[in-house]
């Protein structure tokens, strides 16, 4: 007898719905909507999103404000139909109100709202766009230290061809020089080849100026 009813009380724990252990709130809202033309079923299916959607955001208000902004943000998908379906476990009609002739229909209802799924998802969507910020993050400060690389890469190509460029006119006036020394030219053009030649010795430093002593 004990084992059977073991067998018994497992079976009724298993079998129970995984709503009876998700957190829920019980909500009373109202609604009305005036619509033109016939009435139809579609106008009263209208008026029950609305009075889900009232349900959801009474379920909500005392969320923290880290996830109230998060719904704000997100708000079309949050409120999506399919959502409202999921979060709304059971919308109890208390009072129904046709008036034809005003064309107006009015609901009064209890819902029971499971706010377990709702901060679920909400938790599932903060947790992406956390990600997705990482990851940008990352993204940028690679950025940054590839520019940096590449601007002080250009910079030493730039010192070492200006560098090349000043050795490369070094080698020239070397060359000239030598030149100068090596023609063979009249006596009186050669003196101002002479000092041609002392003035380019003083700018490349082979020579310096002599200081003459103080008495």
């Amino acid at each position: 007898m004990p084992k059977i009813l073991k067998i018994i009380c497992l079976a009724f724990v298993f079998l129970l719905p995984l709503n009876a252990y998700a957190d829920s709130k019980k909500v009373s809202v109202s609604a009305r909507i005036k619509y033109d033309g016939e009435y139809s079923e579609d106008v009263r299916e209208d008026l029950i999103i609305a009075l889900q959607k009232k349900a959801v955001k009474k379920a909500s208000s005392k969320f923290p404000k880290a996830k109230k902004k998060l719904i704000r943000q997100m708000k079309d998908e949050f409120y999506s139909d399919d959502n409202l379906e999921a979060f709304v476990t059971e919308l109890k009609i208390q009072r129904e109100k046709h008036d034809e002739k005003k064309k107006v229909l009015r609901i009064k209802a209890i819902a029971i709202v499971d706010t377990t799924e709702m901060q679920a998802m909400l938790e599932t969507e903060s947790e992406s766009a956390g990600g997705a910020e990482s990851k940008i993050g990352v993204i940028a400060i690679v950025s940054r230290q590839t520019s940096i690389k590449e601007f002080k890469a250009r910079q030493v190509n730039i010192k070492a061809a200006e560098f090349q460029k000043v050795a490369e006119e070094k080698v020239v006036l070397q060359l000239q020089v030598q030149s100068l020394l090596l023609q063979k030219k009249p006596w009186l053009s050669l003196k101002v080849e002479v000092v041609q030649l002392v003035r380019l010795l003083k700018w490349l430093g082979f020579l310096k100026p002599m200081q003459v002593p103080t008495l």
